[in-house]
């Protein structure tokens, strides 16, 4: 497809990005998407590539991934990366579904209400999944912390940050195997996502972020806009990067911070 991207075809899904995606959710390493994403930045032309976790052909993301925590990370990466997103009904609320197709099919869980789930008055073509009484729209509307309102957050920062949208994206070392670390970057506009995609902490001693090229000019604030708070700033040198950035004392297991860095 790559060969057809950019003049007959205006994007392609980015099938062995989404497996990476949801492998480096999986933990406990970041090697998966770290591979695949250089590699698609590297090889198509600027965000003419779709991004996805799961489609109507593949089990859902959380038969996959059976953990809340981890789906809100690879929810992280699909919706701060480049590339057009592309969401999977349901899977923003966390409902589950395996092969057959049939059952990755299911109706949408509005609510737990009725027998369709909200879906219909009528008979469903397929039975709701048998946890709708659990997992709905209406249950996670009310849930601060709710995979669906992760989901709105992540939404609503997207569309407030062009660089999050149409912005480079740079991989950040992290030096630790648990750390995914990322700017990116539109014009003045500076954006450091980092998440730990593992099981333990990380702490200040176990990893140092550097960025290496010709990016920023200092000093800088960052500002956190999401996850963790309070970053330390980092002291750009005057190669315009930073080395062994430490934003945070502790990175707590399947924890994750967006940063806005600004000059």
């Amino acid at each position: 497809m790559l060969d057809y991207t950019g003049d007959e075809v205006d994007i392609a899904f980015a099938f062995d990005l989404a497996g990476a995606f949801v492998a480096t959710a999986k933990g406990p390493v970041i090697f998966p998407v770290v591979n695949e994403l250089t590699k698609v930045v590297e090889s198509y032309p600027p965000g003419q590539y779709a991004t996805f976790l799961a489609n109507h052909d593949q089990d859902r993301l959380m038969s996959q991934l059976r953990e809340v925590p981890k789906a809100k990370l690879a929810a992280l990466m699909l919706l701060t990366s480049p590339g057009v997103p592309f969401l999977y009904y349901g899977e923003e609320i966390g409902m589950s579904g395996a092969k057959p197709d049939e059952d990755i099919r299911r109706p949408m869980q509005w609510n737990a209400d009725s027998p369709g789930a909200g879906f219909t008055t009528g008979a469903p073509w397929r039975a709701p999944a048998p946890d709708f009484v659990d997992v709905n729209v209406a249950l996670q509307n009310t849930e601060p912390d709710s995979l669906l309102n992760h989901y709105r957050t992540l939404i609503q920062l997207r569309n407030q940050y062009t660089a999050l949208r149409t912005g480079a994206w740079e991989l950040v070392e992290s030096g630790s195997p648990q750390i995914y670390a990322y700017l990116r970057q539109q014009d003045d506009e500076y954006i450091l996502v980092l998440m730990n995609v593992g099981s333990e902490e990380v702490t200040s001693v176990e990893y140092g972020l550097t960025l290496e090229t010709e990016t920023l000019t200092g000093p800088v604030e960052a500002r956190s806009l999401w996850g963790l708070e309070n970053p330390f700033l980092p002291e750009i040198n005057p190669a315009g990067g930073f080395s062994n950035y430490r934003p945070f004392e502790v990175i707590p297991a399947q924890s994750f911070a967006v940063i806005q860095l600004i000059p």
